[in-house]
């Protein structure tokens, strides 16, 4: 889905430290859901 490749595309331009996990990706669905 659009979607998983949108999570994968920032998690590839996240650097390292800034790794994305389980809370960072109920961030950005709840971002999504609101637009």
């Amino acid at each position: 889905e659009n979607l998983n490749l949108f999570i994968k595309n920032i998690k590839e331009k996240a650097p390292p430290m800034a790794k994305i996990d389980e809370l960072s990706l109920e961030e950005i669905e709840r971002v999504l859901d609101v637009q």
